[in-house]
């Protein structure tokens, strides 16, 4: 007689350890995945924060790990005159030792203790771009790799100086074939436009650094303060003009506010500008959060929406109703006895307020300025924005921001270097066939149906 069979009973393994939370964000953001190890690392620290600061410490301490590493893969110790030298000699191809390279960088991201150095690594690697496909600057690819992760916890203007002058660089950015005669703009471009990322912006940063004033709403305050009367008062100037040389003259007077910015280096920080500024908790509450950005995020939010309901009221006023009235028809405007000129100088002040408020708060928020704020880019954004939106409309802004970011994203990932073309050709579009913005393309759309 058979035996009875005993009943199925399943077995009991060790609980996988789970880290909390906060810790868990910690890691995923500065590790390339949890493991045992890993957590066992994170709670001997003490908590993600405290492994995040014993990460930064160690860092570079094991060098002879990272030599051994590299001897797997002997060719990215040659020189680039040897690497060169061997593909043309049929050895082995400069994209060869590009595959050893990538190899590297995924064993050092899965195997190596330094995650937080890795993780910048990689980072800094991408915003710094040189690909490593290409038979001149491939060659020195390796040792740009090197540059990028000596400097990736350290300061990022050193960090810049070499990489940008660093010959992988020159060759992937097409220095090399520029003269005095015929100079390519590349690397100025890509250094101005993604390697280095008004007024009010200026106001914030120097009440900080240099009286101490780190209280956050008072400084926006001031911002807006001193961005409607620079604005008030180059009114009465700028709006003696209209149209096209209005543009002009309005674009000049930002270059002399730069240039002035950049004269005033004992206030400003000149051309380095103000990094480092700290601000005091908003409203004795909330700090600002470094590492979550939670708190800027909510702030700006608060802010935002409490600007849409200030202009949204100030459009449905009188005063509102009159300036609808000057842009739809000055004539009659000035027929029936309205302050024209007065009522643009103080619309012209306010919205120099509102720009004011806004540096204010990229200041507070990134916790530096410089000469960028000032700078044609910021201004040509805006203007862009507003086209892709629908000037003249309330919530052509909201519309015309999310726009912007989405398509600067996706042409600048299909088209790296050229990515401002798409971007042109779509404002000629837009011009061309949707004068009104998406907006009122939208409007447009539905009232066809």
């Amino acid at each position: 007689m058979p035996a009875p069979r005993k009943k199925y009973r399943p077995a009991r393994y060790a609980a996988t350890p789970v880290l909390s939370a906060a810790d868990r964000h910690v890691v995923s953001r500065f590790s390339y995945g949890t493991t045992p190890e890993l957590v066992a690392e994170v709670r001997a620290a003490g908590g993600g924060l405290a492994w995040f600061d014993r990460q930064l410490a160690t860092a570079y301490d094991d060098p002879a790990a990272d030599a051994a590493l590299g001897d797997w893969w002997p060719d990215l110790h040659l020189d680039a005159a040897t690497v060169w030298k061997r593909q043309v000699e049929d050895v082995r191809g400069s994209w060869e030792v590009m595959w050893d390279y990538g190899r590297r960088l995924l064993v050092r991201r899965m195997t190596s203790p330094r995650q937080v150095l890795e993780v910048m690594t990689e980072f800094f690697e991408s915003h710094l771009h040189v690909a490593a496909i290409g038979d001149a600057h491939a060659t020195w690819r390796s040792s740009y790799g090197d540059v990028i992760r000596r400097h990736a916890l350290g300061r990022f203007d050193e960090m810049l100086l070499e990489a940008v002058t660093h010959p992988a660089m020159l060759m992937y950015l097409d220095q090399a074939t520029s003269t005095k005669r015929a100079p390519n703009e590349n690397l100025g471009r890509e250094l101005l436009e993604l390697h280095t990322v008004g007024v009010g912006a200026y106001t914030v940063g120097i009440l900080a650094q240099q009286l101490g004033w780190n209280e956050p709403l008072s400084g926006l305050v001031a911002a807006g303060l001193a961005a409607g009367i620079v604005g008030l008062i180059s009114g009465f100037v700028l709006l003696r003009t209209h149209g096209l040389t209005l543009l002009m003259v309005t674009l000049c007077t930002m270059t002399l506010l730069e240039q002035a910015a950049n004269m005033g280096h004992a206030w400003t920080g000149g051309f380095d500008g103000m990094p480092g500024l700290s601000f005091t908790m908003i409203l004795g509450l909330f700090p600002f959060d470094v590492l979550y950005f939670k708190s800027q995020y909510l702030y700006s939010l608060s802010v935002l929406a409490l600007g849409f309901v200030v202009v949204r009221t100030l459009v449905y006023s009188s005063f509102g109703q009159s300036l609808t009235g000057i842009r739809e028809n000055l004539l009659r405007m000035h027929a029936v006895g309205a302050p024209v000129r007065g009522r643009l100088i103080v619309a012209y002040a306010i919205s120099a307020a509102l720009a004011g408020v806004a540096g204010g708060l990229f200041t507070q928020v990134t916790g530096y300025v410089n000469l960028a704020v000032l700078g044609l880019e910021r201004a040509a954004g805006v203007m862009i924005i507003l086209i892709l939106g629908g000037h003249g409309r309330l919530y052509g802004a909201f519309v015309g921001a999310v726009a912007y970011l989405v398509l600067e994203h996706l042409l600048a990932k299909a088209y790296p270097t050229a990515w401002q073309l798409g971007l042109g050709l779509t404002l000629v579009a837009v011009a061309l066939f949707a004068r009104g913005g998406l907006i009122g393309l939208f409007e447009k759309l539905r009232g066809a149906r």
